[in-house]
């Protein structure tokens, strides 16, 4: 019997040491297979990571659209398939990557070349990788919101640093159409005046700050801007609505149902060839 009760008592201390060692029991909380490591430094690790795999799927996609349409030039244009769709490239963070473009958009061909927790520096940085631009019709980008919410800085410094990604667009699908989407609000967003921490990351003044700054950049390039911080998505207390909300930054399925009515209502050009 005493056996028994020392035995059940080790399996309980042994399951218990290991869920302290793989499992983060309580969320926030760091599991011992990371003791002594810096937490940012791994979670940097884990976005390069999910970048470098992002950046891999955009190289096999752009080869495979290379080989179509190579095969479509020695057929003189006349392949079997017909797909002449116009090629709208999604360009942005993870509000990019987990919009199903191609579910939205049946009518076009489209690249969705979201990374998700991807600063504007290192989006501007990887501009040609999986994309032939050449191939490009239109795009619809979605620039700086992680720089202005995880990184903290300001409306000023958010949109000098998505000019960056402009920029770069600019120079690369000149004459085409391109929208700039505004930045959503996010589920615990406060009123500047009383958040803790960096006021520009979680604040409404500063929110406003932004997109009016990067309307402004959007203009001055001649491209479309389609604001998102508003109803239905943004709820009237200024949030992002939780009925359009998967978590406090990101939109669900209805998020993405709304957005795509707002692009086809309201994307000028980019809606033409999004809806033709």
């Amino acid at each position: 019997m005493k056996a028994r009760a020392v035995l059940a008592v080790l399996m309980l201390v042994a399951a218990a040491a290991y869920g302290l060692w793989r499992i983060d029991v309580l969320p926030g909380w760091w599991d011992l297979t990371h003791w002594g490591l810096d937490v940012e430094e791994v979670a940097e690790r884990a976005r390069a990571a999910h970048r470098a795999d992002r950046l891999r799927v955009f190289e096999q996609e752009a080869a495979a659209a290379r080989m179509h349409a190579f095969d479509e030039r020695a057929a003189g244009g006349a392949l079997a398939t017909g797909d002449a769709r116009p090629t709208v490239v999604f360009i942005g963070s993870s509000t990019i990557e987990r919009y199903d473009t191609g579910a939205a958009f049946p009518g076009a061909r489209t690249w969705n070349r979201g990374i998700g927790d991807e600063r504007a520096e290192l989006m501007a940085a990887r501009l040609d990788a999986g994309i032939d631009w050449a191939l490009v019709d239109g795009v619809v980008v979605y620039a700086a919101s992680v720089d202005f919410r995880r990184v903290g800085v300001g409306a000023e410094a958010t949109v000098r640093r998505a000019e960056l990604v402009l920029d770069g667009i600019a120079a690369r699908a000149a004459g085409k159409p391109v929208l700039v989407l505004g930045l959503l609000s996010q589920r615990d967003l406060a009123d500047d005046r009383s958040a803790e921490g960096p006021p520009a990351r979680v604040g409404r003044r500063s929110l406003d700050a932004a997109n009016a700054a990067l309307a402004a950049a959007a203009a001055e390039r001649g491209f479309g801007f389609l604001p998102l911080d508003r109803a239905p998505l943004t709820a009237p207390d200024g949030t992002l609505a939780e009925a359009h909300a998967a978590d406090r930054l990101h939109l669900n399925r209805d998020g993405y149902q709304v957005l795509t009515e707002w692009i086809r209502k309201n994307g000028g050009p980019l809606a033409a060839l999004l809806f033709p």
